[in-house]
């Protein structure tokens, strides 16, 4: 009786972390099955016992099946991995499970598994024939894990002779040795993710603190064949925040790409070390509003009245913005930032002695993002001051992947009073595509087009832009009008507003007389929400 009260409680435990559990031979033939079996499979119980246990699962899957029981050594657990499921009848959407295995040393030779069932498509990056994950789609699951709080290691690995093994084997046989080395890869790495290759036989993975690293090179320097070694290196991000860390992480993949993985593991502390300052003297910039904001003119062209100013940031006494606006964007503070500066001006809108419209920037990135909309919301109910003096410039557009959610955030803020305009637009198909879906009230044409206006091609292409955007109600402003020459084309050309050393210095105080004008001078350095990285 005891015994058997033990063995319920054993599959009690069982079925607790697992949907159904089977047990293999070392030829991956299924001796016993327990749990939800049709409703996994369409079969009972019966009808698997005998059969491989590839049987479970997708045909692609086969590789690193296959991998899994060589690796896995007496007392030792591979996964969880997850894996697609073998289609069953009338089925269509692709289902995925959690694979777990474990060999105990006093049954041999048998292997434990349990699956436990995931939704559809639920956390599977997508994989190149190789069996590798796409650097995007490896971004995109690394950035969603480390901004969730799960700050594992990233491990690096280096194949050194791997690609001359490679251009030595048929395609067929170069192509099997990939998949496996991959799968190997898949089974160490954590949550079952996969690895991404950085460059020529170096690769990254999400890692998991239990897997000895030193074990799975030599295991894949001993499949690669020989002349094949391993060189590696494991990252620690538990000790930093999101931010911290997600840079941290571009900077190793950054320097992975030209160094090998114990150089890259030497500038690795400094780094984070140096990122942790970063963030805090940032937040202490905005909590202390250290920052200066700086307002130049935009004119009408032809009357040279003004029209409004924009607010430009400045940090550190007179340096450019540049470097700080790209180490915002970088620790993800751009949205903190973009608040910041609002509130900063509907504070001077609020004190000013006469009417006045202002332009804040708030990135494509923060107009998305409910929280900041709702912050909008508060700043038009403090009156018609604020709301007719508020113009918001959405800079960063490139961030814009649905332009339909896009359009009903501008929509909303139409609707609470701003105007709005489109910064950096250019004659690209983008640019057309923000005038389509967009309503707005202005559009700021690129600087870098405004310095070209003496090519006759670039004229007449910019002409015709001009002229759409006057057909649909939206006033143009030419940034960068240094020089009376330039004005003068951008006037031809039927521009509305421009935006220069021409026609003002950024000053202090939002204060302007044409004056005040300078004939010419430097661009102060502005917004533009490109950032280098890996992938």
């Amino acid at each position: 009786m005891t015994d058997k009260r033990e063995k319920m409680r054993l599959l009690g435990l069982a079925f607790a972390g697992a949907d159904l559990v089977f047990e293999i031979d070392d030829a991956g033939v299924i001796t016993f099955v327990l749990g939800a079996v049709e409703q996994i499979t369409g079969k009972s119980d019966a009808d698997l016992v005998g059969q491989g246990w590839g049987k479970l699962f997708a045909s692609s899957e086969e590789p690193t099946l296959r991998a899994a029981l060589e690796a896995l050594r007496p007392g030792k657990r591979n996964g969880p991995v997850r894996m697609a499921l073998a289609s069953g009848e009338g089925r269509r959407l692709q289902r995925f499970a959690d694979l777990s295995l474990f060999r105990l040393p006093q049954n041999p030779p048998r292997v434990s598994c349990s699956l436990s069932i995931g939704g559809a498509g639920h956390g599977r990056p997508a994989r190149d024939a190789r069996g590798l994950v796409p650097a995007n789609d490896f971004n995109a699951v690394a950035e969603a894990s480390i901004n969730q709080g799960e700050l594992g290691p990233l491990d690096l690995i280096e194949l050194k002779g791997l690609a001359r093994v490679l251009s030595q084997l048929d395609p067929s046989a170069a192509g099997d040795l990939q998949q496996r080395l991959s799968s190997l890869l898949r089974l160490a790495s954590r949550d079952g993710v996969g690895a991404v290759e950085v460059a020529d036989e170096k690769f990254a993975m999400l890692g998991q603190s239990a897997v000895s690293l030193e074990e799975l090179g030599d295991r894949l320097a001993a499949a690669a064949g020989p002349g094949v070694s391993s060189e590696h290196a494991r990252l620690d991000f538990s000790t930093g925040e999101p931010q911290t860390a997600l840079k941290a992480m571009r900077f190793a993949l950054d320097r992975f790409l030209t160094a090998g993985p114990t150089v890259v593991a030497q500038g690795f502390a400094a780094v984070m070390s140096d990122t942790v300052r970063q963030v805090t003297e940032f937040r202490r910039t905005l909590d202390e509003r250290s920052f200066k904001l700086v307002y130049q003119p935009i004119v009408a062209i032809g009357s040279d009245r003004l029209h409004h100013f924009e607010a430009l940031a400045r940090f550190d006494g007179e340096s450019s913005p540049a470097d700080s606006i790209r180490l915002a964007e970088e620790l993800d503070l751009i949205i903190e930032f973009d608040m910041a500066v609002i509130d900063t001006v509907c504070d001077v809108l609020a004190r000013a002695a006469k009417p006045v419209m202002i332009a804040a920037n708030i990135s494509a990135i923060s107009l998305l993002q409910p929280a900041v909309r709702a912050h909008l919301q508060r700043a038009a109910h403090m009156g018609q001051k604020i709301r007719r003096g508020l113009l918001l410039e959405i800079t960063e557009t490139k961030a814009f992947s649905d332009l339909a959610l896009a359009s009903r955030a501008i929509g909303a803020l139409r609707d609470m009073g701003f105007a709005v305009c489109i910064d950096d637009f250019g004659a690209g198909s983008a640019s057309l595509d923000y005038l389509r879906h967009f309503e707005v009230d202005f559009v700021k044409i690129d600087g870098r087009f405004i310095s070209q206006l003496g090519e006759r091609r670039d004229a007449a292409v910019l002409r015709h832009v001009v002229a759409l955007c006057a057909d649909l109600g939206v006033k143009t402003i030419a940034e960068g009008v240094e020089t009376k020459e330039v004005a003068e084309a951008a006037r031809a050309l039927g521009v509305d507003y421009g935006q220069g050393w021409h026609f003002g210095k950024p000053t202090a105080t939002p204060e302007w007389t044409s004056a005040s004008a300078a004939s010419s001078g430097p661009l102060l350095a502005r917004r533009r929400g490109e950032v280098e990285q890996w992938g």
